[in-house]
């Protein structure tokens, strides 16, 4: 993005979040899936939400200074999964 240092090589940085990006996946995931309930649908939910978080983190990494805006997003996506859980929960 124009004249920003890079700290850390992108093969470093994926190596370092890789793992904690997975570990946010699966919790979500739980949100919604029964486990082993229907495996290939829990596969299907954790590439989808993977790549959303992939994408989340590019967002938020591309507009960092602004950091009220980060945690504003973030706050933003966990609560629309509060929401699922407690409509999901209610509907049920």
């Amino acid at each position: 993005m124009g004249e920003c240092e890079i700290l850390l090589s992108p093969e470093l940085l994926n190596w370092a979040a890789d793992p904690v990006v997975a570990i946010f996946t699966f919790t979500i995931v739980g949100l919604h899936y029964i486990s082993r309930s229907d495996p290939a649908w829990g596969s299907v939910l954790y590439m989808i939400f993977y790549v959303i978080h992939i994408a989340l983190l590019f967002w938020i990494l591309s507009i960092y200074p602004a950091i009220g805006l980060m945690v504003l997003i973030g706050i933003v996506y966990i609560g629309l999964h509060i929401a699922a859980v407690v409509l999901k929960n209610v509907l049920d």
